[in-house]
């Protein structure tokens, strides 16, 4: 008996290691850079829960609240920066942050409330457990013309989209926290407000990083070096052009002032597009990682009569991409 249960441990942490091998070998694979994905459900339910709908509803109800609350807190964000900026209130990266964040947190409610309305009240669809080989992330197959999707679990592109805003919002608030807080200079028109654009922001990326399913690709961190150089762009234009910051000054942040500081500032240009985004993104995707991790152990805790065999594991390993 002894040797029959150490057989089955060895089998079970062989197989482990197989799932991770394949795992890391995918998040590499080329068709990463692009946004196709096979489980829509990873994008608008909740891994942590059962799939039934009637279970979902929690997190339908989650999504909701998020959105309302920090849409309030824009508003009043909006207001109290016009009464201290005017009509230079978008000239900000916090702003932009801002628009963006709510941009994704009111899309990812709309496209939830949608599919819960559409697919559990009108199609009845039925569910499936989510099973281990569902967190691979597995490479998308694409016809060899316009990458049309085959499967019946295709991600849409509206879904693709709020995948696309969640890992800028997310990844751009942390960059506007940090570069605020370190050259913080103790004014403040509106602490609560103040503190829900530089602080609290960063709260629903990092809740959804583990609450959702939302998969994190190591190269989307494309995303936001591509949102950095727009910014950089804008600033460069902006001051060209004779733009001022609101208190007079003729930069809008300290680190991008091309006419006071101008080889600082160069530097500061190529450590915002270039270095910020890879090192910021590579914790974010190592925290996905980390929820993959803590995620499959809880579905073969919460499922262990699903949980893949041995041989499962090997034709996910040699199956063909």
């Amino acid at each position: 008996m002894a040797d029959e249960n150490h057989v089955s441990t060895d089998t079970s942490d062989e197989g482990s290691r197989s799932f991770w091998k394949e795992f890391f070998k995918q998040q590499f694979h080329y068709s990463k850079f692009l946004t196709f994905h096979r489980d829509w459900r990873l994008f608008i339910h909740s891994p942590w829960l059962p799939q039934k709908w009637t279970y979902q509803t929690i997190y339908v109800i989650y999504r909701l609240i998020i959105a309302v609350y920090f849409f309030g807190w824009f508003i009043a964000t909006l207001v109290v920066g016009t009464e201290v900026h005017g009509s230079k209130l978008f000239i900000f990266l916090t702003h932009w942050g801002g628009i963006i964040l709510n941009l994704y947190l009111l899309s990812a409610a709309a496209v939830t409330l949608f599919y819960f309305i559409y697919k559990h009240h009108y199609k009845k669809t039925p569910h499936r457990d989510l099973k281990l080989s569902d967190l691979q992330d597995r490479p998308f197959l694409e016809k060899p013309c316009c990458f049309k999707q085959q499967e019946s679990l295709s991600v849409p592109w509206y879904m693709q989209f709020v995948w696309i805003l969640y890992v800028i919002s997310s990844e751009m608030s942390i960059e506007v926290v940090v570069g605020y807080w370190l050259t913080f200079s103790g004014t403040v028109h509106s602490w609560p407000v103040n503190l829900h654009e530089h602080l609290f922001n960063i709260i629903p990326g990092l809740i959804d990083l583990f609450v959702t399913g939302l998969p994190i690709r190591f190269y989307q961190f494309l995303y936001i070096m591509g949102i950095n150089i727009i910014y950089v762009i804008f600033t460069a234009i902006y001051y060209a052009a004779g733009g001022t910051h609101s208190n007079g000054n003729t930069h809008i942040y300290s680190v991008f002032d091309y006419e006071g500081r101008a080889v600082f500032s160069s530097f500061s240009v190529l450590i915002f597009v270039f270095v910020v985004p890879v090192a910021l993104h590579s914790v974010y995707w190592g925290l996905y990682c980390l929820r993959t991790f803590i995620l499959s152990r809880f579905l073969k805790k919460a499922s262990p009569e699903t949980r893949p065999s041995q041989s499962t594991f090997s034709v996910m390993a040699t199956s063909p991409v």
